[in-house]
């Protein structure tokens, strides 16, 4: 282990149906495939950032239902520390994903006990929080959770990574306490409301954003600053689920960032990550440090 990773986020158990085509509103299809698997963009980060070599402490919560249990167990049997997560009387998030032949994705979210992680569960935990060096969050938790959690942590020696997804405009959002935003396009077209590319970073930035990814998929990923940027090219794969890559190009650049890599290399090694990640069937198949290293060798 190398270092040590916070994730606050949610936890989730995944039912995914392969199909060739998405349906049609009133329609009706047949899935080629089915299967459940944990998930949850919270602990599909804890998980990736573990098998990449981090010391990972996951905070969220369970439902007291069936798969609550089940994704005990499943965690009980991870090297990431769950001890601070709790069950309580809900029932657990639920995910519902249908993937197409072309390996893309729609998702519907139940919440379930991870929209009653609140201010109380945050202020009970904080301190082992701050025992780490980095804090992933995402959007799976409720919002006023979020800001809260940043807003505590702003003026302490950790640094933030916010994924936001599912979108939504942070308008309120505590930016400046951010280290790094790492939206996908289609969430940073629902951040910035419809203004130009370069005028909604630019906004962001005046609100006093550190630094922002904006993460594209088959066409890599590209650094924003108040002062420069610069695109870093993908890995080209052949895509079977990109469930999942999204949360892995997060774990993996929070690894990479804090082994003491420079920002062009981390999203090199994320966008590496992110990619074997999406070559697999459902959202915790990601790559193991020496799978990513390999590739890594050879570009």
């Amino acid at each position: 282990m190398v270092t040590k990773i916070a994730v606050l986020g949610s936890i989730n158990m995944d039912f995914i149906c392969n199909v060739e085509e998405f349906p049609k509103p009133g329609e009706t299809i047949k899935a080629s495939n089915f299967i459940t698997q944990p998930g949850g963009k919270g602990l599909n980060q804890a998980v990736a950032a573990s098998k990449l070599g981090a010391d990972v402490i996951m905070f969220g919560l369970l439902g007291n239902d069936i798969f609550g249990k089940q994704l005990e167990k499943i965690m009980n049997k991870t090297d990431i520390n769950i001890d601070a997560v709790k069950t309580y009387d809900s029932s657990t998030g639920l995910a519902f994903i249908n993937v197409n032949r072309k390996g893309e994705n729609n998702i519907v979210i139940v919440p379930g006990a991870n929209q009653k992680l609140d201010k109380k569960y945050i202020d009970h935990h904080i301190d082992i929080m701050l025992e780490a060096d980095i804090l992933l969050v995402q959007l799976e938790i409720p919002l006023p959770s979020v800001k809260y959690i940043i807003k505590k942590l702003g003026n302490e020696d950790i640094r933030i990574i916010l994924d936001p997804a599912p979108a939504v405009e942070l308008d309120e959002f505590p930016l400046e306490n951010v280290n790094l935003l790492t939206p996908n396009e289609t969430e940073l077209d629902k951040i910035i409301k419809g203004t130009t590319y370069n005028k909604g970073i630019k906004k962001l930035f005046k609100r006093g954003l550190n630094s922002l990814i904006v993460k594209k998929g088959k066409e890599g990923s590209e650094y924003f600053s108040d002062i420069t940027n610069y695109h870093i090219p993908a890995y080209q794969i052949n895509e079977v689920d990109t469930t999942g890559a999204g949360d892995t190009f997060n774990a993996a650049l929070a690894v990479a960032l804090l082994e003491g890599k420079c920002m062009k290399e981390a999203m090199k090694f994320a966008n590496v990550a992110g990619a074997l990640t999406a070559t697999r069937k459902g959202a915790q198949t990601c790559p193991s440090r020496e799978e990513v290293e390999k590739i890594l060798s050879r570009i």
